[in-house]
């Protein structure tokens, strides 16, 4: 039922490869197979209109919208084709059981700018702040990652607003993957000259294994 000119999704293509999760950066002008499998959760999140994601048996989903994130509602061989998207998956049970972190203040754990999706696995939050600006006070209380959506330079501030460490310069598509062995709590600068655009995804405690 495909086409041609497919290509196939592997660890080896991966942005991110690990226990918790794997995420793929999918471009409009591939077309991406892969297969949904049991004992994983897989979603999409378009980083830009267009594209659709079909099955094997040609069940197509409505077309991508940008900050659509798309649950996978169905299992076996899938097609993302036209879509400028990140793939993620997420294996039952592989990470190290842990607690969830309790919180240590009172600030606040919305750690986005607008929530994309909240079920029992992740949260996905789309996260921007303008050029010279600096986003809310948060905390984190769960393993996360981030993926820049363009080239950006931010500067981390701690709990008191001051300065904690160097200026970080991340490329566009770079992902980084944040275990968690205690709440951290800060804010972020914006010290470049573009607005600020990321992905971040939380795993709740059923991705690590608790139910």
């Amino acid at each position: 039922i495909f086409a041609t000119m497919e290509t196939t999704l592997s660890t080896d293509t991966a942005l991110y490869h690990g226990r918790a999760c794997s995420v793929w950066s999918i471009s409009a002008k591939d077309a991406f197979v892969y297969e949904v499998k049991q004992g994983f959760d897989y979603f999409v999140v378009a980083l830009a209109d267009g594209g659709h994601v079909s099955a094997d048996d040609e069940t197509r989903l409505p077309r991508l919208q940008e900050q659509d994130v798309l649950w996978m509602p169905f299992e076996g061989r899938c097609r993302i084709e036209g879509a400028t998207a990140l793939l993620v998956e997420i294996p039952h049970g592989t990470r190290e059981p842990t607690k969830p972190l309790m919180a240590t203040s009172t600030v606040s754990g919305e750690v986005g700018t607008k929530m994309l999706l909240n079920n029992d696995v992740v949260n996905v939050w789309d996260f921007r702040i303008a050029a010279g600006q600096q986003c809310h006070l948060h905390q984190h209380l769960l393993d996360y990652f981030f993926v820049n959506l363009k080239p950006s330079q931010t500067q981390a501030l701690d709990e008191a607003n001051q300065l904690r460490g160097a200026p970080q310069f991340q490329e566009a598509m770079q992902l980084t993957y944040v275990e968690l062995a205690s709440p951290a709590v800060h804010a972020v600068l914006n010290v470049g000259t573009e607005e600020l655009k990321q992905i971040i995804v939380e795993l709740k405690p059923k991705a690590c294994g608790l139910t």
